[in-house]
C-alpha cells in the first residue's frame, strides 16, 4: 500500500509541482483566464548532508557521508494557446544539483562519486475544463522529456481526469483518475481526490497534492501556510562498476513538515521562503528511463530551507 502510495504522489507531483507554473489548485481557484503571458521563477534549496547506505538485495554495498546538498532552478513558461478555460502551456527549466557522497566502504561503485548535476527538461501541458450535466471534468495532461550533461536521459507523459463533485466559491472537492506513461511506476492508472476549502477571508484548507496545508492570509499581499507538502529531487549518474547498467536515475522523495511564507507585490512579484523537517520517503536508484529499481539509498531525516522567487508577465 505504501509503494502505490508513494508512486502516485511522484506522479502526481510531474504535472503539480515542478514541471509547469499552472497547476490544478491554481485552476481550481481561478474564476476567469489567466492574462498571464510569461513566468519566470528560480527557486534555491538547501539541506545539511549526512550518513548515507547504499543496499541491494538486502546487503549493504556503500555507506559513508555525504555532503551538503543543494539546489538552484531557473524556469520560464508562456501560453501557447488560451481560450477560455482551456490552455496549452509550455516550460523550460534548468536545475544544478551539488552534492557529493563520500563512501567509506564502496562494493559498487553507482557514480556517487560525483558532485555536480545537470538537468534540463522541457514540457508542453494542456489543460481544460467540459461539462458533465451539473458537474465540471478538469483535464490535464503534459509530455516532458529531460536531458543531463551526459546527453537525452528519458521521455514521460502524465495527465489527470477529475470529476468536481462540489464547485462553489468556497468549496472545491473532485475525486479523478491519474495516467502515466514511461515512468518508473508499473501501474499506469491510479484514482486520487482533491479537496480545498475557504474558511473565511483569513483561513484556507488546501488539500490538493502535492499540498495539505492549513493558510492563514493576515494580509493582502502575505500568506502563512502550515501542513505537509511532498517534494521530489532525482538526478542522473553513469556506474562505474561492469555488470551494472550504463545510465542510472537517481530519486528521492520526502513528506516536508514545516510553514511556508509567501509575499506578494504590487509588480506581480512573489517573494516564498519555506522551512522545515524532511522525512525520507524512498530513496532508490533506478535503471535510467525504467521502473526497475536496483539499490536503495538510506539517510536519516534532516532539516530543509528553500527561497523561491516568481515573476509574472
Amino acid at each position: 500500500m505504501k509503494e502505490i502510495i508513494i508512486i502516485l504522489l511522484f506522479g502526481f507531483l510531474g504535472i503539480s509541482s515542478k514541471l509547469s507554473a499552472t497547476t490544478l489548485a491554481d485552476s481550481l481557484r481561478a474564476t476567469k483566464p489567466s492574462q498571464t503571458k510569461l513566468t519566470l521563477a528560480a527557486e534555491l534549496s538547501l539541506r545539511p548532508g549526512g550518513d548515507y547506505e547504499v543496499e541491494k538485495d538486502g546487503e549493504i554495498i556503500e555507506w559513508g557521508e555525504s555532503d551538503f546538498y543543494s539546489k538552484a532552478s531557473v524556469r520560464a513558461s508562456m501560453p501557447l494557446y488560451q481560450r477560455g478555460r482551456t490552455m496549452v502551456n509550455a516550460s523550460i527549466r534548468y536545475s544544478h544539483i551539488h552534492q557529493h557522497f563520500k563512501p567509506k566502504t564502496q562494493l559498487l561503485d553507482y557514480g556517487f562519486g560525483a558532485t555536480a548535476h545537470h538537468i534540463f527538461s522541457a514540457n508542453v501541458m494542456g489543460m481544460g475544463r467540459v461539462r458533465l450535466g451539473r458537474k465540471s471534468l478538469m483535464l490535464m495532461g503534459m509530455v516532458n522529456g529531460e536531458c543531463s550533461q551526459y546527453g537525452f536521459e528519458r521521455w514521460m507523459a502524465m495527465g489527470t481526469a477529475v470529476v468536481m463533485l462540489k464547485e462553489t466559491r468556497r468549496t472545491q472537492f473532485g475525486i479523478g483518475l491519474l495516467g502515466m506513461v514511461n515512468t518508473f511506476s508499473r501501474i499506469p492508472v491510479f484514482p486520487f481526490f482533491t479537496y480545498r476549502h475557504t474558511i473565511n477571508n483569513r483561513w484556507l484548507l488546501n488539500f490538493v497534492l502535492p499540498n495539505m496545508q492549513v493558510c492563514y492570509t493576515p494580509s493582502r499581499t502575505d500568506v502563512l501556510s502550515l501542513g505537509m507538502s511532498i517534494d521530489v529531487d532525482h538526478f542522473f549518474l553513469r556506474p562505474k562498476t561492469d555488470g551494472l547498467p550504463d545510465r542510472v536515475r537517481y530519486s528521492r522523495s520526502v513528506q516536508n513538515f514545516g510553514i511556508t511564507y509567501e509575499h506578494r507585490f504590487a509588480s506581480s512579484l512573489s517573494v516564498t521562503a519555506d522551512l522545515g523537517l524532511s522525512l525520507l520517503m524512498t530513496d532508490r536508484i533506478n535503471r535510467s528511463g525504467s521502473s526497475s529499481k536496483i539499490a536503495e539509498v538510506e539517510e536519516k531525516t534532516s532539516s530543509y530551507f528553500k527561497l523561491g522567487l516568481q515573476k509574472k508577465f
